[in-house]
Protein backbone atom coordinates (compact mmCIF):
# COMPACT_ATOMS: atom_id res chain seq x y z
CA UNK A 1 0.00 0.00 0.00
CA UNK A 2 2.80 2.46 0.78
CA UNK A 3 4.30 2.05 -2.46
CA UNK A 4 1.35 2.67 -4.42
CA UNK A 5 0.36 5.78 -1.91
CA UNK A 6 4.16 6.99 -2.14
CA UNK A 7 3.52 7.53 -6.23
CA UNK A 8 -0.04 8.67 -5.55
CA UNK A 9 1.63 11.44 -3.08
CA UNK A 10 4.16 12.39 -5.44
CA UNK A 11 1.84 12.70 -7.77
CA UNK A 12 -0.25 14.83 -5.79
CA UNK A 13 2.62 17.11 -4.99
CA UNK A 14 3.43 18.06 -8.54
CA UNK A 15 -0.13 18.45 -9.16
CA UNK A 16 -0.44 21.06 -6.07
CA UNK A 17 2.76 22.56 -7.54
CA UNK A 18 1.05 22.96 -10.94
CA UNK A 19 -1.54 24.86 -9.21
CA UNK A 20 0.16 27.36 -7.97
CA UNK A 21 0.80 28.93 -11.00
CA UNK A 22 -2.89 29.42 -11.56
CA UNK A 23 -4.78 32.03 -10.45
CA UNK A 24 -6.47 31.38 -6.93
CA UNK A 25 -10.13 30.90 -8.92
CA UNK A 26 -8.75 29.50 -11.49
CA UNK A 27 -11.60 25.81 -11.85
CA UNK A 28 -8.52 23.25 -11.30
CA UNK A 29 -7.76 25.22 -7.97
CA UNK A 30 -11.38 25.62 -6.68
CA UNK A 31 -11.66 21.57 -7.60
CA UNK A 32 -8.28 20.10 -6.85
CA UNK A 33 -6.26 21.72 -4.51
CA UNK A 34 -8.30 20.70 -1.12
CA UNK A 35 -7.97 17.07 -2.92
CA UNK A 36 -4.82 17.37 -3.27
CA UNK A 37 -3.55 19.03 0.19
CA UNK A 38 -5.51 16.24 1.93
CA UNK A 39 -3.70 13.84 0.00
CA UNK A 40 -0.49 14.75 0.97
CA UNK A 41 -1.04 15.68 4.48
CA UNK A 42 -2.34 11.87 4.58
CA UNK A 43 0.85 10.84 3.38
CA UNK A 44 2.91 12.69 6.39
CA UNK A 45 0.25 11.64 8.53
CA UNK A 46 0.59 7.85 7.92
CA UNK A 47 4.14 7.99 7.63
CA UNK A 48 4.26 9.85 11.13
CA UNK A 49 2.69 6.82 12.22
CA UNK A 50 4.57 4.13 10.78
CA UNK A 51 8.18 6.75 12.51
CA UNK A 52 10.48 8.29 10.19
CA UNK A 53 13.99 7.86 10.33
CA UNK A 54 16.56 10.11 9.07
CA UNK A 55 16.47 14.46 9.50
CA UNK A 56 13.04 14.42 9.08
CA UNK A 57 12.20 12.31 11.90
CA UNK A 58 14.09 14.16 13.71
CA UNK A 59 13.01 17.64 13.17
CA UNK A 60 9.45 15.92 13.40
CA UNK A 61 10.39 14.72 16.65
CA UNK A 62 11.94 17.74 17.97
CA UNK A 63 11.10 19.41 20.92
CA UNK A 64 9.72 22.30 19.39
CA UNK A 65 7.01 20.61 17.17
CA UNK A 66 5.80 18.65 20.11
CA UNK A 67 5.15 21.26 22.26
CA UNK A 68 3.34 22.85 18.86
CA UNK A 69 1.72 19.94 19.04
CA UNK A 70 0.47 19.56 22.46
CA UNK A 71 -0.55 23.46 22.23
CA UNK A 72 -2.58 22.44 19.12
CA UNK A 73 -5.90 22.38 20.08
CA UNK A 74 -5.43 25.85 21.62
CA UNK A 75 -3.91 27.51 18.02
CA UNK A 76 -7.08 25.96 16.53
CA UNK A 77 -9.14 27.36 18.48
CA UNK A 78 -7.81 31.19 19.23
CA UNK A 79 -6.17 31.31 15.17
CA UNK A 80 -8.77 33.67 14.32
CA UNK A 81 -9.76 35.68 17.84
CA UNK A 82 -6.27 36.73 18.20
CA UNK A 83 -5.80 38.79 14.90
CA UNK A 84 -9.09 40.22 15.14
CA UNK A 85 -9.85 40.56 19.04
CA UNK A 86 -6.45 40.37 20.93
CA UNK A 87 -4.04 42.48 18.68
CA UNK A 88 -6.25 45.55 18.09
CA UNK A 89 -6.88 44.83 22.45
CA UNK A 90 -2.97 45.05 22.79
CA UNK A 91 -2.46 47.89 20.41
CA UNK A 92 -5.10 49.97 22.49
CA UNK A 93 -3.34 48.89 25.81
CA UNK A 94 0.57 50.28 23.85
CA UNK A 95 -0.84 53.60 22.94
CA UNK A 96 -2.68 53.99 26.51
CA UNK A 97 0.42 53.71 28.32
CA UNK A 98 2.26 55.75 25.71
CA UNK A 99 4.04 53.00 23.87
CA UNK A 100 2.49 53.38 19.94
CA UNK A 101 3.14 50.68 18.14
CA UNK A 102 2.78 50.80 13.77
CA UNK A 103 3.26 47.26 12.23
CA UNK A 104 3.43 46.22 8.66
CA UNK A 105 1.94 43.57 7.28
CA UNK A 106 4.66 41.02 7.55
CA UNK A 107 5.54 42.38 11.68
CA UNK A 108 1.32 42.44 12.13
CA UNK A 109 1.58 38.58 11.74
CA UNK A 110 4.49 38.31 13.65
CA UNK A 111 3.60 39.53 16.36
CA UNK A 112 -0.12 38.00 15.94
CA UNK A 113 1.57 34.43 15.53
CA UNK A 114 3.88 35.31 19.51
CA UNK A 115 0.63 36.12 20.59
CA UNK A 116 -1.40 33.08 19.09
CA UNK A 117 1.42 31.06 20.69
CA UNK A 118 1.08 32.14 24.45
CA UNK A 119 -2.66 32.58 24.29
CA UNK A 120 -2.60 28.68 23.14
CA UNK A 121 0.32 27.98 25.94
CA UNK A 122 -1.87 30.09 28.44
CA UNK A 123 -5.27 27.68 27.44
CA UNK A 124 -3.22 24.28 27.63
CA UNK A 125 -1.45 25.23 31.31
CA UNK A 126 -4.40 26.83 32.92
CA UNK A 127 -7.78 24.99 31.06
CA UNK A 128 -6.80 21.76 28.91
CA UNK A 129 -3.85 20.26 30.81
CA UNK A 130 -5.77 20.27 34.27
CA UNK A 131 -8.54 18.65 32.67
CA UNK A 132 -6.34 15.90 30.90
CA UNK A 133 -4.85 15.14 34.68
CA UNK A 134 -8.08 14.27 35.80
CA UNK A 135 -7.99 11.35 33.10
CA UNK A 136 -6.16 9.34 35.89
CA UNK A 137 -9.53 9.02 37.98
CA UNK A 138 -11.14 7.14 35.33
CA UNK A 139 -10.51 3.80 33.90
CA UNK A 140 -11.56 2.88 30.27
CA UNK A 141 -12.88 -0.66 29.94
CA UNK A 142 -13.97 -1.59 26.16
CA UNK A 143 -17.48 -2.96 26.84
CA UNK A 144 -18.61 -6.16 24.78
CA UNK A 145 -22.48 -4.76 25.15
CA UNK A 146 -24.48 -4.51 22.15
CA UNK A 147 -25.25 -0.48 21.32
CA UNK A 148 -28.54 0.40 22.28
CA UNK A 149 -30.62 1.10 19.51
CA UNK A 150 -33.08 3.28 19.69
CA UNK A 151 -36.67 3.30 18.45
CA UNK A 152 -38.20 6.68 16.29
Amino acid sequence: FMKKFSIVSILALAGFIGLLFLPGDHIAVVLFQRLLISTLSLFIITNASLGIRGVVGAILNSSVLQYVGRISYGIYVFHMIVPDFFMPLLMRIMNRIGLPITLTFWSHRAVSLLLLLIVASLSWYFFEKPINDLKRFFSYHKSTDQPVQSVS
